[in-house]
């Protein structure tokens, strides 16, 4: 069951992974999951960072069943036709003023390389100040770069310094704020 599966999960993972929702998905369909029992949910996180289009959507699914009967199963650091076709698939749909684009396995890693971007156009600009801004409450992975411009200062405790140049803002909430972290209303 999912106490059982979920125990085991603690016993052979990280605790990087722990506290997650206790939930075990058996299948997802659309914005909804389902566990073994039944349950149904609704989807909220867009499983993270995969699914924006929805879970089993036919497109992605004929796509990848595709990609895994095509004899050439490729990273995006190589050349190859496929590479082409979606890099200029992506510039078009991104429209002007993008020319080019830079490929990453994953958020973290494109976070990593904002980051350097961001430093490399203040040193080009010959900036006295070489800052990033950063909101409050972000989140965007584990990695040292990512975790010194997250807003969860306990999650980079393990860094043993801040950069004095990542500050953070809070999250420009329309309605406004009060000094609990609840939400409150403008008059």
């Amino acid at each position: 069951g999912t106490e059982e599966l979920i125990a085991k999960l603690q016993k052979y993972e990280s605790r990087s992974m722990h506290g997650q929702i206790p939930i075990v998905w058996d299948k997802a369909e659309d914005f909804f999951v389902y566990d073994k029992s039944g349950n149904k949910w609704i989807d909220f996180t867009s499983t993270i960072f995969v699914t924006n289009v929805g879970h089993a959507n036919d497109n992605v699914c004929a796509a990848i069943q595709s990609t895994i009967s095509n004899k050439l199963m490729h990273t995006y650091a190589y050349a190859n036709n496929q590479r082409v076709e979606y890099l200029e698939k992506l510039i078009k749909f991104a429209g002007s003023p993008f020319e080019k684009c830079f490929l990453m396995s994953a958020g973290t890693e494109a976070t990593e390389a904002a980051v350097r971007l961001m430093r490399l156009n203040g040193i080009t600009r010959k900036k006295k100040r070489l800052g990033v801004i950063c909101i409050e409450g972000n989140w965007h992975g584990r990695t040292m770069g990512a975790q010194m411009m997250s807003g969860n200062i306990s999650q980079k405790e393990w860094i043993g310094y801040l950069d004095p140049n990542i500050y953070h803002i809070p999250f420009p909430y329309p309605w406004g704020i009060d000094d609990s972290n609840g939400l409150k209303l403008l008059d």
